[in-house]
């Protein structure tokens, strides 16, 4: 039973500074380290499907074999200077963004009031 006891002791113990920070890091980052991830796996699909090797892009793109040995890792943050020349490069889509330009906006009206009659204080003569 004392095992069991210091065994949880242990396990609910307070965190670590470092500890508190990595998880303050990972909620931060948490919305780039997906879109990292979804690249990679756009830039994997495309490396399989046409034969090329992490080399034979890097060369194509300017850059060392390592970077793109990180970015195929999904934890490298991508400048849109790197972006683009990827979708240059491999003919993938790995960004749209919508114009901005050619969006209809809907415009909504406040709801109609009913119309009331206002007297003018002037009356109408038999005819």
């Amino acid at each position: 039973m004392t095992q069991t006891i210091d065994r949880l002791r242990e396990i609910a113990k307070p965190r670590s500074k470092e500890a508190k920070e990595k998880a303050r890091r990972r909620r931060e980052d948490r919305e780039w380290m997906r879109m990292s991830q979804d690249i990679a796996i756009s830039v994997l699909g495309y490396l399989r499907r046409s034969g090329t090797t992490q080399k034979e892009l890097a060369e194509r793109l300017g850059v060392a074999p390592a970077y793109i040995s990180k970015l195929v890792k999904g934890q490298e943050n991508l400048s849109l200077s790197t972006i683009c020349k990827l979708q240059t490069v491999t003919g993938l889509t790995l960004i749209s963004i919508a114009e901005p330009y050619n969006t209809k906006m809907i415009v909504a009206l406040p709801p109609l009031r009913a119309i009331t009659r206002v007297s003018t204080g002037f009356t109408q003569a038999a005819a």
